[in-house]
């Protein structure tokens, strides 16, 4: 039985292998046609005919007549298709030019067919030479009128490139011959009556006529029409095309309708075999010329005959090739129906004997089974007791937190109440205070939490205005909304809304969504609340909705966001509890919560509290509820407006610069009031204004946060380090995660130190004072290396190609002794005031100081060369003033010129 299934599992893949037929990759190619003359006509069916060599390539054809806009159209829906390969023919070249940049730059190849465009943006062109057959024309009616005579030049529509080619070659080739004029230029724009109108308005000026060009035979036509109204001689009439078939250059020439036409290839046939070299990876040309030939009375005949035996050539390959077609479906079905029932057979064997193996390990699949079930509820076990434990820990070593908190909080509140207090002294213990508050805040919403986890939580129902409640409550809010710089109102469809809720809990509820609109929405925003009453399956209740227009929260993410320790943003501020708890707290009162969220619109969330409760407990006495909460959590909101005052200029100062970039203002107030005596401190308070700040004013340190919304410190410090007048600034990393994995990052981002939070601020000031001292001694260094000429390099990469390409663009300048700093700001991509601070920073000189230190050291070159004359050399060293270059040279050198050419000649 084993042999008989393995028999069938060899078979199978040979009998694959057999059904699956050889195929090519398929391949569409969009043509974009200007119009549907006869001469496109012929090439789409020259196109569609060569098709049959070439079975893994299908086109579809759009046309329009002569319309640039409808055929902008159609090569937008051919590139919305995603084609394989375009073929255009522009009705205008200029016109169609951004369509087609637009396909090409978006990877799809492009044949220009017929006519041009006005960019190189194509892979391939297909089309005769059009200057040359104008060219050539031109030297044909020369040759007919032996070197004098009268032309009329009838012109199609100057906005195509083809016509525009042809009358240049023509008019090249005619200025040869003085004798020769062009007395008339009418535009028939290719078509036959239009022609024919404006050789009756060239008739009429009683000029004789000798040759009509025409840029197309059908505009011939129409000159030869004109000519049928009026007795007397024709002029020789010469068209472009030479199409055979009804109404063909070719059959007006043998009726006498026209003298002669010059034949323009249609290359249909031409256009398909460039597009497979194009698709199939083959070499193939960009320019593909074809070429010309005239047809008159002298050789029309022998070109109908070969017209007509091509013709019924092609009429029986497409016979044939029906024929072929045909059979090979039907060889293809018989194939098809052969492997299928050897399949079928096969899969039935084969199911047999699956059911069989089948049958016999059910027992053991059903005891495996078992096994693991039983594995997966006692790891489901393991998991919620584990669980559970770390949860009741939490809570408990919550608890634990009052205590301390409580001795922090008392003395504290207890210090303020006295009047002994420097300013300095006061704000401290208010940060104290106000953090402390904050935590306490914290420890109780987690307890809180935990409460409702357990189902222990409790709801003290009081029968009250919701209304007057939420207003007394905006009353907090509306001042912390202008401290904000936020546009903050309320608005309520009823007078009263009398109904039962647990106040202390609304408020929470309230103040959690409020605080969550306020932390999401930028000064100048708009948040708005509502309150009214809706009736829900047969039930009223009253429903709280808070807008605030910001940034939306991603689709992907509203379905967790209610869920406990979730954050949208893992670097925004917070727990990612106080949702949680929200949501918790509605449902105690047998409400619901949603929210929305749109990119263009904002966000909502909103809360509906059921009127009518059946409270089990019911708050009686006033003292139950303490009003207190959102109050005194507002107050724990910092300030952030900041006091910080930058200097009118950071350069005003001696102390160092200081850049502090944190989001937590009491963190940044906390810093600025530890480094302010011995440092010029400037702060940020996210990422994108640090870098802003950094850049502006070039600090000698930066301090960043790590955990910031928006760019985080590690990309501070990337961005810093990767821009050319910030590169040279240590970056000291500031964290309360103290993981391995997180200082490697900050020091793969070029970080030049990581301090952990909380840190000692004896130990911050250290730090900076030891980076600020390392660094001047490697300007130091690399100032005495500047001055002695050594080649020693004490900086980094990137500050010793700055120093190099500003020593590169002084040298190249440095006999202009106007050299303006402004320009070598400009050349080095920095502002002037960033150039000094960046070059100060490296080199302890001024800009100024070490263009003149350069200039020196060129001038001191030149004169240990012989033959040198000190007054050319201070002017070649860019030295306005022999006199000024002779005390700048001394100061330098110790030694003046003259003496140091003596010793040199010595």
């Amino acid at each position: 039985m084993n042999r008989l299934f393995l028999f069938y599992i060899i078979l199978l893949p040979v009998l694959f292998h057999s059904c699956k037929s050889e195929e090519k990759k398929k391949f569409l190619i969009g043509v974009s046609q200007c119009s549907e003359d006869m001469w496109r006509q012929k090439a789409n069916n020259e196109m569609l005919r060569e098709l049959a060599f070439y079975p893994n390539l299908s086109i579809e054809i759009k046309s329009v007549k002569d319309d640039p806009s409808q055929q902008i159209k159609d090569i937008g829906y051919f590139i919305e298709k995603e084609v394989d390969l375009l073929v255009v023919s522009p009705a205008e070249g200029s016109a169609l030019t951004p369509v087609i940049q637009k396909a090409f730059g978006a990877g799809i190849p492009v044949i220009l067919f017929d006519r041009r465009i006005d960019s190189e943006d194509y892979t391939s062109y297909v089309g005769a030479d059009n200057y040359e057959l104008g060219y050539e024309a031109g030297l044909y009616i020369a040759g007919l009128l032996n070197g004098k005579g009268n032309v009329v030049e009838i012109r199609g529509w100057d906005k195509v490139t083809a016509e525009v080619e042809r009358h240049n070659g023509f008019s090249d080739a005619i200025q040869r011959y003085p004798d020769i004029k062009v007395i008339a230029r009418p535009h028939g724009d290719f078509l036959k009556e239009a022609a024919e109108q404006k050789i009756l308005e060239v008739i009429q000026m009683n000029e004789p006529v000798d040759v009509i060009f025409a840029l197309n035979d059908a505009m011939a036509i129409g000159a030869n029409k004109a000519y049928e109204r009026y007795s007397g001689k024709r002029p020789y009439i010469i068209g472009v095309d030479a199409l055979p078939g009804e109404g063909g250059g070719i059959e007006n020439i043998q009726n006498s309708l026209q003298d002669a036409s010059f034949i323009y290839p249609t290359g249909g046939d031409k256009v398909i075999e460039v597009a497979n070299l194009i698709l199939s990876g083959g070499p193939f040309k960009r320019e593909n010329i074809l070429y010309t030939a005239v047809v008159d009375k002298n050789n029309v005949r022998m070109l109908q005959l070969q017209t007509e035996q091509i013709s019924e050539h092609q009429d029986k390959l497409e016979t044939m090739n029906g024929l072929l077609n045909n059979s090979l479906i039907q060889y293809s079905n018989q194939q098809a129906m052969f492997y299928g029932t050897i399949l079928i057979l096969v899969l039935i064997s084969i199911l047999l004997f699956v059911s069989i193996i089948a049958y016999r390990n059910k027992s053991r699949t059903n005891r495996l089974l078992e096994e693991q079930k039983n594995q997966l509820i006692s790891l489901s076990r393991q998991l919620e007791e584990a669980t559970h434990a770390k949860l009741v820990f939490f809570t408990n070593i919550s608890h634990e937190f009052r205590t301390p908190l409580t001795l922090i909080l008392g003395p504290v509140e207890t210090l303020l109440s006295g009047s002994n207090l420097s300013d300095e002294q006061k704000k401290l213990l208010d940060l104290v205070k106000r953090n402390s508050n904050m935590l306490l805040n914290l420890i109780s919403q987690v307890i809180e939490f935990r409460s409702h986890e357990n189902g222990k939580m409790r709801a003290y129902f009081s029968r009250s205005d919701i209304k007057l409640f939420l207003e007394e409550l905006n009353i907090v809010f509306s001042d912390y909304a202008k401290r904000k710089q936020v546009d903050f109102s309320f608005e309520a469809t009823d007078n009263t809304l009398d109904m039962w809720f647990d106040k202390e809990k609304v408020e929470k509820i309230y103040f959690n969504l409020l605080s969550n609109a306020f932390k999401h929405t930028e000064r100048g925003g708009i948040i708005k609340t509502s309150l009214r009453k809706e009736i829900m399956e047969g039930k009223e209740f009253a429903k709280i909705e808070v807008y605030n227009k910001g940034k939306a929260i991603p689709q992907d993410k509203i379905k967790s966001i209610f869920e406990r320790f979730y954050k949208v943003n893992p670097n925004d501020a917070g727990t990612g509890i106080g949702l949680a708890l929200t949501n918790a707290l509605v449902d105690v009162h047998g409400g619901k919560i949603t929210v929305e969220s749109k990119e263009s619109y904002g966000t909502v969330f909103a809360v509906w509290l059921p009127m009518e409760q059946i409270p089990q407990d019911i708050a009686e006495q006033d003292d139950i509820y303490d009003n207190s909460f959102t109050k005194n959590l507002l107050a724990a909101e910092p300030d952030h407006r900041s006091d910080n005052i930058l200097p009118a200029s950071v350069s005003d100062t001696d102390k160092p610069l200081i850049l502090l970039v944190e989001d937590n203002t009491d963190m940044r107030n906390y810093m600025r009031f530890v480094l302010q005596n011995d440092y010029t401190v400037i702060e940020a308070e996210d990422g994108d204004k640090g870098i802003e700040k950094a850049i502006k004013n070039v600090p000698d340190v930066v301090i960043s946060d790590i955990m910031m919304p928006g760019k985080d410190g590690f990309s501070v410090c990337q961005t810093l380090k990767e821009n050319v007048s910030t590169s040279h600034i240590p970056v000291i990393l500031l964290t309360a995660c103290s993981l391995d994995e997180q200082k490697a990052m900050g020091f793969e981002s070029g970080a030049d130190a990581y301090i952990s939070k909380p840190f000692n601020a004896d130990l911050l000031k250290i730090r900076l004072r030891k980076l600020i001292e390392n660094r001047q001694k490697i300007i130091e260094s690399f100032g005495k290396s500047l001055i002695n000429d050594t080649k020693k390099t004490t900086l980094a990469e990137t500050e010793q190609n700055f120093i190099d390409n500003f020593r590169k663009y002084i040298e190249e300048h440095i006999s202009d002794p106007e050299l303006n700093l402004d320009e070598v700001a400009k050349n080095m991509g920095l502002s002037k005031s960033q150039l000094y601070r960046k070059i100060k920073s490296l080199t302890d000189y001024s800009p100024n100081e070490l263009i003149k230190i350069i200039r020196l050291k060129y001038a001191r070159h030149l004169l240990s060369l012989k033959g040198q004359n000190i007054s050319e050399v201070a002017y070649e060293s860019g030295f306005s003033s022999l006199s000024y270059f002779t005390k700048c040279f001394k100061d330098f050198y110790k030694e003046n010129p003259t003496e140091f050419l003596a010793k040199n000649k010595v």
